[in-house]
């Protein structure tokens, strides 16, 4: 690059502005260079406010403009070059002469920089306002926005790729801070609360910006809809060399000419779409990919019955991908569930009703023996070890492998979650390796109570490093490898592990990409990405707060959890205190996503508390005698399972997504982790079997009977009976009624139907066990047998 600088004598010293040249670079949309003259003057001791700027071209084809703090090179079209002379000239007639060439269209551009825009709309009373941020070391005043004709304001600043935390600083009869109100990422720092509010003064946190390759041409989703068996849709984007849009529908790809006007491809008729969209450039540079997922079906997740399958331990499909390393414990080793093992048993779930599938992590997990509690020796097997932030472990199955459990799933008619370990990662994992600063300084939640006192920085073992989120860089890369896989996967939510240990800002960005990346709600996608999340706590205050619009859809309500144990797994309270606690969840969670259980991975076995084989309601420990507890075996006696039968009638006719924790639908035995992931047995006893047939005819009752998932219970049976419940459900002119008896006597009731909504005439029939009545009369009388229930249905 060609610069000549000339200075002459002036009234004092001669100030020699030195002016910084800007590089020479090529214009990819709009053919236009924008340079701020703060930013190119340099090694000057008066202020841009005391100099004059002139320039010109000597090409007539490219034009020079000063905007208020601004130098605009401009050119009429493409493959345009000339030389800019640039001048300062303070108030002594000093001068500076800075030529230097341009081109436009030809050379190419240096991708680690990129002329980044940050704009601020109109705002009254505004005077100035400056962009501050870790790029330029928070200095207020810095970066100055030029205000526009449309009174909105704007820079363009170079910046390297990467992502940066930034604010406003808008100055009018007070100087007054605010985060980027069109702005899609927050970063909070360590103790701040979720400020999400981008009006001046508000006690907001930091917006990110993420700076991406400046060469690849973005294109933009603007309208989608679907009107019969076809979706339309329209693309927008500021580049003006895109030559080709590329399809996939369904996994059929075309490629079509690169069109503003709206589109329209024919669907299949499945049940499950997908979509994707780029665009080519003439060139061979590829656009981003909009990914259109959606259904086409009936469902509600109020009504949805979801399996957990922890894939280690649930169905060995391929043992050629065996591969134990000897743990001390049989249940702390891989045992061989593998992916192909859920394909194998996808028939299985689906004529239990199930339409929906939570699968662990697929990540590859690392290699080896680790410590764990009571000086036992464990693996990854259960995928809460993230060792690559890619990489699938090997042990379940390859690329392909999952791709085609998928897509079986939800041939199905199965949502899939996977499980989101967002949290933390294996000491192994290269982020750890090669970015130790991404990590919170070591000390363990086992310490100091750290689990409750500092959750969001405390690791969960030694090797666990904890991701430290109140880092730019941390929270983009986590959330778009999240982001990523899901598209890449084509899966329908996420399971969120660890929630409460981690900053509310990264649920906040979570939902953020996932409804401008997956959902696309605001352009017409019916798409609904669920995002449950784990918080082990029975605070329902602590929970709700990561749940609302713009964070989690859901979480598991352990409070209901624990009562069910309370009072039937443990018989240890009325059963009337169930819709008690089913009512203040309701009540706190204001008709979020919430998901039902009977256990999961981290508590011990439901049937092992029903038979009297855990001590307390909170659990045991997995050695509480100083020594390894387990394996729990199969009860052998039929009460227990008959108490576990009563836990689903309640589960399963209630809203909210019922979650099956693998092996839960026949009894299986565990005591604390890792023996509660016992390997799941495909041979029953004859009490498993029932409880099995139990389970099944419920759920897919639920699908049939929405009284059963969408109404608010009525008690029709409770309180001075501590062992008998019963509530009516009714729900558009569709009516239930569900009775649960823990005695072991049997119980005669009798009660009336009108007072709680139920039609007095009629036929019901009872779905667990094929009875039907006739109804004649107001009064209903019934007799339950014991450990008992039943489910009436209105016809």
């Amino acid at each position: 690059m060609l610069f000549l600088l000339f200075i002459t004598g002036c009234c004092r010293n001669p100030i020699a502005p030195i002016l910084d040249t800007p590089q020479e670079t090529t214009s990819l949309d709009a053919l236009e260079l924008r340079y701020s003259l703060r930013d190119l003057l340099i090694d000057s001791t008066l202020s841009i406010e005391e100099m004059a700027f002139e320039a010109q071209s000597n090409n007539s084809r490219i034009t020079t403009n000063i905007q208020g703090q601004e130098l605009i090179i401009s050119s009429e079209s493409e493959n345009e070059n000339g030389t800019i002379e640039l001048r300062a000239i303070d108030d002594c007639d000093a001068e500076a002469i800075v030529q230097f060439n341009v081109q436009f269209g030809q050379g190419s551009i240096d991708t680690t920089e990129c002329l980044t825009p940050f704009r601020y709309p109109h705002i009254e009373g505004a005077e100035s306002v400056f962009l501050v941020g870790d790029f330029n070391d928070w200095t207020a005043e810095a970066n100055p926005l030029i205000q526009q004709e449309d009174d909105s304001w704007k820079v363009d600043i170079a910046l390297e790729l990467g992502s940066y935390a930034y604010k406003f600083l808008v100055k009018g009869a007070a100087a007054q801070w605010t985060c980027d109100p069109e702005g899609q990422w927050l970063q909070c720092d360590a103790g701040q609360a979720l400020g999400s509010d981008c009006s001046v003064g508000a006690e907001s946190c930091n917006s990110i910006i993420v700076v991406e390759d400046c060469l690849t041409p973005k294109i933009e989703l603007s309208e989608f809809s679907i009107s019969g068996n076809n979706a339309q849709f329209s693309l927008n984007s500021a580049s003006t060399e895109l030559e080709s849009i590329v399809l996939t529908v369904n996994g059929e790809t075309e490629e079509i000419t690169w069109q503003n006007t709206p589109l329209s491809v024919s669907l299949s008729f499945e049940a499950r779409q997908s979509i994707q969209i780029s665009a080519n450039t003439a060139d061979g540079n590829v656009s981003n990919t909009i990914h259109i997922p959606f259904w086409r079906d009936a469902f509600d997740w109020n009504s949805a019955v979801m399996y957990f399958a922890f894939v280690d331990r649930f169905s060995n499909g391929d043992p050629g991908n065996d591969t134990p390393f000897g743990a001390t414990w049989e249940s702390g080793d891989y045992m061989g569930g593998d992916w192909q093992g859920l394909i194998d048993k996808m028939d299985y779930l689906d004529a239990m009703g199930v339409n929906a599938l939570w699968i662990t992590s697929p990540l590859n997990n690392p290699e080896g023996l680790f410590g764990g509690s009571c000086d036992m020796t464990i693996t990854g097997y259960h995928g809460y070890w993230p060792s690559d932030p890619q990489n699938l472990e090997e042990h379940f199955g390859d690329s392909a492998l999952l791709h085609i459990l998928i897509r079986e799933a939800h041939s199905h008619g199965m949502r899939v979650l996977v499980d989101w370990v967002g949290n933390h990662t294996h000491e192994d994992h290269p982020w750890y390796q090669d970015e130790p600063e991404w990590f919170t300084e070591p000390h363990l939640c086992t310490e100091d109570d750290n689990w409750n006192q500092a959750p969001e920085t405390c690791w969960f073992a030694p090797y666990v490093p904890s991701l430290n989120y109140y880092r730019p860089d941390v929270l983009t890369q986590s959330v778009n490898e999240a982001i990523d896989f899901a598209k890449e996967y084509d899966i329908d939510g996420f399971r969120v592990d660890a929630v409460k240990h981690m900053p509310e800002a990264v649920h906040w960005n979570l939902q953020k990409q996932i409804k401008s990346a997956i959902e696309h709600r605001d352009v017409g996608s019916p798409m609904e990405f669920y995002t449950v999340g784990e918080t082990f706590s029975t605070d329902r205050d602590l929970i709700a707060s990561y749940i609302s619009d713009d964070m989690l859809d859901g979480q598991f309500d352990f409070s209901i959890y624990f009562k069910l144990l309370d009072t039937i797994a443990r018989e240890e309270g009325p059963l009337y205190e169930l819709e008690d606690e089913y009512f203040y969840s309701q009540e706190a969670y204001q008709g979020a996503l919430m998901s039902n259980f009977l256990g999961n991975h981290d508590v011990e076995r439901f049937i092992s508390h029903a038979n009297g084989e855990v001590s307390s309601l909170w659990g045991d420990g997995l050695c509480p005698a100083g020594e390894w507890r387990g394996p729990a075996i199969a009860p052998q006696d039929e009460r227990p399972y008959q108490l576990l039968e009563l836990a689903w009638t309640w589960l399963l006719t209630h809203p909210g997504t019922s979650l099956v924790y693998y092996g839960d639908e026949i009894g299986l035995a565990g005591y604390h982790d890792p023996d509660n992931r016992q390997m799941m047995p495909w041979t029953w006893t004859d009490y498993q079997s029932r409880v099995q047939a139990h389970v099944s005819t419920l759920s897919n009752a639920r699908q049939i009977y929405p009284q059963l998932s969408q109404a608010a219970p009525i008690v029709w049976w409770g309180e001075p009976d501590w062992n008998v419940l019963g509530y009516a459900l009714s729900s558009n002119a569709q009516h239930a009624l569900v009775l649960l008896n823990r005695s072991g006597e049997w119980k005669d009731i009798s009660n009336g139907l009108s007072w709680a909504g139920l039609p007095s005439i009629g036929t019901i029939h009872n779905i667990l066990d094929g009875e039907t009545k006739t109804l004649n009369s107001d009064q209903l009388n019934l007799s339950l047998s014991p450990y008992s229930s039943q489910v009436w249905i209105w016809e």
